[in-house]
């Protein structure tokens, strides 16, 4: 039995290994390959999940600071606008439940996007048919972890108590579109154009480019917006993780989907060019409305609250109240932002229109997208309400509520005035 089970094992990494690097793979081949890829994803994620939070099981005074800045930056509003406890310590610890989880997506990213640099940077002249296999690879890697992530959604919604007020069928429709360019076109495309340098410029930077939004926003996290220094980190990581998103989604991202065209044209693949052309412009508009657009809403507002809290603190009039009210909304514009940063922003905004929002004590950060649609309306106010508790007057809190500008606020204080 033993010998038998060892024979069955070393098959199977050979068989891997033999349909990793095949020129020539069959549909099982690669279908297969994918599948393997979904249970190590599965796998990898459950383990290293688990490893991380057992390293963070004190809450190092670090993290602890960070969900502290969640939650006054819009975590309190999140969890009363899904029905889940509000107090300060409840939100502490969804926190530290899904802080794990980021951590590992953004090295799945990573490793995906890294797979395809051989290709792109020729690192194998002399034995091209290797690097274009592992850039093969990396697609084949990001099928498998969306193939599991979308049937973990699907077992949130049928499988679980609460499940479709949890994950309500037009969102799961949006994942579902989400995944379905690399889900049906990556075999196909491995089989026909797998030497194809645009194939695997397309797999880098659908994946790299995530890598870098999702660390960078959970870098930033972890920064003090009061201190100057870390206040400018922000700034600038955010502005690149913008431009990232810009290039990779939009710009770069149309010109590669157009070469291709270009390419099933002139080979009369013509099922190629009506399916991909179609999921393609699916895909365009899903990153612009989804992805790029709101990022963008987000950081103009972050960046347009940082002109105004400059103009505060280096206007000598400036009262404390007038202080403390810019700052309020500089953190929560921080917030929204770093909420695209990791793409459930949009998912919220898009949803919103389409789901009622349902409440339920048992709904995680993650898994309560959908529920929490009115999210966005609650960060337009305030996050920080507890410190206007300190006595401002009506006029103030009232302009801050509404997200009016400091300049608002300093223009009514003057006419009061006079």
């Amino acid at each position: 039995m033993k010998s038998a089970m060892i024979y069955q094992v070393t098959f199977l990494k050979d068989d891997i290994s033999k349909s990793i690097f095949d020129e020539e793979p069959t549909i099982r081949q690669l279908v297969m390959l994918a599948v393997s890829f979904a249970f190590f994803w599965a796998v990898v994620f459950k383990l290293l999940t688990g490893i991380i939070s057992y390293l963070i099981r004190d809450k190092p005074q670090w993290l602890l600071d960070a969900a502290n800045r969640d939650y006054e930056r819009g975590g309190r509003e999140t969890a009363e606008a899904i029905g889940m406890d509000t107090s300060r310590e409840a939100c502490q610890h969804n926190f530290f439940r899904m802080w794990p989880w980021m951590q590992v997506v953004s090295v799945q990213h990573a490793l995906g996007g890294l797979l395809c640099l051989p290709s792109l940077l020729n690192l194998s002249p002399h034995n091209p048919s290797v690097a274009n296999s592992l850039a093969c690879l990396g697609i084949i890697s990001e099928m498998g972890w969306e193939i599991q992530d979308l049937i973990t959604w699907i077992y949130k919604r049928y499988g679980t108590e609460h499940g479709k007020d949890v994950v309500q069928l037009p969102f799961l429709v949006i994942i579902t579109m989400h995944h379905a360019m690399t889900t049906i076109l990556a075999v196909p495309l491995i089989m026909n154009y797998r030497n194809l340098k645009t194939l695997h410029w397309i797999c880098f930077e659908l994946q790299f480019a995530a890598f870098v939004v999702l660390s960078f926003a959970e870098y930033t996290k972890l920064l003090d917006l009061s201190k100057p220094r870390q206040l400018q980190q922000f700034q600038i990581l955010s502005l690149i993780a913008l431009v990232v998103s810009i290039w990779s989604r939009v710009i770069h991202w149309l010109y590669l989907l157009g070469e291709f065209m270009v390419v099933w044209y002139q080979d009369q693949a013509y099922g190629f060019l009506v399916i991909g052309g179609v999921l393609g412009a699916l895909f365009s508009l899903f990153s612009y409305a989804i992805v790029v657009r709101p990022q963008c809403k987000r950081w103009l507002k972050f960046r347009n609250q940082k002109v105004e809290y400059d103009q505060v603190l280096s206007d000598d009039q400036s009262t404390p109240d007038h202080l403390r009210s810019s700052f309020v909304a500089l953190n929560s514009a921080a917030g929204e932002l770093l909420l695209e940063m990791e793409e459930d922003g949009g998912l919220t905004e898009l949803a919103e229109r389409l789901v009622p929002s349902k409440a339920t004590d048992e709904i995680d950060r993650r898994a309560s997208v959908p529920a929490s649609l009115h999210l966005y309306s609650e960060r337009r106010r305030s996050s920080f309400l507890k410190l206007l508790q300190d006595p401002i007057d009506e006029s103030s809190r009232r302009a801050t509520l509404n997200g009016d500008s400091i300049s608002s606020l300093v223009s009514e204080a003057m006419k009061k005035d006079q």
